[in-house]
C-alpha cells in the first residue's frame, strides 16, 4: 500500500532526490507556462478594455501592479520560513532514522537519555518553525 511506498522512499535517498527533481521540474514548468498565460491574458483583456474605456484600462493595470506589490511585500518572509521548516523537518527525520538504525548500539552504550533529549530538541525546533509559519498567515 501507500505506507510500503513511503517506507521504500525513506530507504532510498536517490529515489527521493529523483522524485524531488521531477516535482521541481514540473512546478517550474507550470509556473513558467502560467506566467506566459497571465501575460497574454493581461495584454488582450487590457487592450479590449482599452477599446471600451481607456481610463478603466489604466486603472486595471495599476490595480494589477498594486496587487503584485502588496503580495510581494506581505509574502517576503515566507521563503525563509519555508526553508527553516524544511531544515527542521529534515533534522527531525534524520534523528529519528538514526535512532531507528542504531537502536541496538544506543541501548548497549546506555545512550537513551541523550537520544531522547536530542529527539525532544529537534521536535521542539520543528514545532517552533510550524508555529512561526502559522502565526504569519
Amino acid at each position: 500500500g501507500a505506507s510500503d511506498e513511503d517506507a521504500k522512499d525513506q530507504r532510498h535517498p536517490d529515489q527521493r532526490i529523483a522524485a524531488d527533481v521531477g516535482k521541481f521540474t514540473q512546478l517550474a514548468t507550470a509556473l513558467g507556462l502560467d506566467s506566459v498565460q497571465a501575460a497574454v491574458d493581461l495584454y488582450f483583456y487590457s487592450s479590449l478594455l482599452h477599446s471600451m474605456s481607456p481610463l478603466l484600462s489604466r486603472l486595471s493595470i495599476c490595480g494589477a501592479f498594486a496587487g503584485t506589490f502588496l503580495v510581494r511585500f506581505f509574502g517576503q518572509d515566507l521563503p525563509a520560513q519555508y526553508s527553516a521548516e524544511r531544515i527542521a523537518d529534515g533534522n527531525f527525520t534524520y534523528v529519528l532514522t538514526r535512532m531507528r538504525e542504531h537502536a541496538e548500539s544506543i541501548v548497549f552504550y546506555k545512550g537513551q537519555a541523550r537520544e531522547i533529549q536530542l529527539a525532544s530538541d529537534v521536535l521542539e525546533e520543528r514545532q517552533a518553525t510550524e508555529w512561526t509559519r502559522l502565526a504569519t498567515r
